[in-house]
């Protein structure tokens, strides 16, 4: 990956062993430790996870981070607009046994954190080691972009989904 990203062009830090584990070091201590390697104005995070975001995405979550000036952060997100459960086994957002059921298309909105994009003022970043801050704007990303890769089977998935669009 260091090697790919020399080919491109990108300046490559890499970061100690150490906080490249998550059994070792939590987000918190790895952010802590990737500002102390950089200096920048703006701090995109964009994981490795994600493979389907679009520079066009990234390029518009960046302009709309610099347009927002009320919002201290950006970070991307995938709206759910679904019938939801709690764990508790109870409905979140709508109540099942009503006399009309209501179609998902008329609940409310939830947004799920992706993963794929994080957007802040180095100075903040640093200040709060983590990835967004407390007023973040939430980037609702192109579902058709989005896979977070947090298992084997997401992997497989996106193999899939990659050799399927990419047959030509």
């Amino acid at each position: 990956m260091l090697e790919h990203a020399l080919q491109a062009g990108a300046e490559v830090i890499k970061r100690p062993d150490f906080y490249c584990d998550e059994k070792l070091a939590s987000a918190n201590d790895m952010i802590a430790n990737m500002m102390s390697l950089i200096k920048t104005d703006v701090v995109v995070w964009a994981h490795a996870t994600n493979p389907f975001i679009s520079s066009k995405t990234y390029d518009l979550a960046v302009e709309c981070f610099l347009n927002n000036a009320e919002y201290d952060s950006l970070l991307s997100v995938v709206k759910l607009q679904e019938h939801l459960w709690c764990e508790n086994k109870k409905p979140l957002n709508y109540n099942p046994y009503a006399k009309k059921h209501v179609p998902a298309r008329d609940l409310p909105s939830y947004y799920m954190q992706d993963g794929g994009i994080f957007i802040q003022h180095y100075k903040n970043m640093k200040e709060n080691s983590y990835f967004f801050g407390e007023k973040p704007f939430l980037f609702e990303i192109p579902i058709d972009e989005f896979m977070d890769i947090d298992t084997e089977m997401d992997l497989a998935i996106a193999r899939a989904m990659y050799s399927f669009f990419n047959k030509s």
